[in-house]
């Protein structure tokens, strides 16, 4: 039996990873360059870092022009 504590609701409930599982450690690999280690983390990394840095600078850009 796992002892470990978990803070995602999925795997608590249900006692499997679900899609977002090791998205952020994947995330900090990817930063820093390390793919092998940010894919065995989260494959769906490819996908959800790029899109959330485009996300993340859309809304840079956009409090900056407001700004201005």
């Amino acid at each position: 039996m796992n002892t470990q504590y978990t803070v995602c609701i999925f795997k608590f409930l249900f006692n499997i990873k679900c899609l977002g599982c090791g998205t952020t450690r994947a995330i900090w690999y990817l930063i820093h360059l390390d793919l092998d280690n940010a894919i065995k983390y989260n494959q769906f990394v490819v996908i959800t870092f790029p899109l959330l840095s485009y996300i993340v600078l859309k809304w840079i850009i956009k409090d900056k022009k407001i700004s201005i």
